[in-house]
């Protein structure tokens, strides 16, 4: 699990492709622990300069009843 003494090893393996740090910064993101907020945002932030042309989305509540994730 990445955390404050890995955060910056992750950022690199992220910009090199690594599936299984992925998947972590994901999870990571997902979480709603104060702890792994902030460190998502720090990770966010770190990333996004090498992200291109990029949007970063938002979801605050699973989609109710006939209601789509994007519409």
């Amino acid at each position: 699990m990445i955390n404050e003494a890995t955060l910056a090893e992750s950022i690199r393996r992220l910009r090199q492709g690594e599936r299984a740090t992925l998947a972590q910064a994901m999870t990571l993101v997902e979480s709603r622990h104060p702890r792994h907020q902030a460190l998502s945002t720090q990770l966010l932030d770190a990333i996004m300069p090498y992200c291109g042309n990029t949007l970063r989305l938002g979801r605050y509540r699973p989609p109710r009843r006939g209601e789509k994730y994007l519409s």
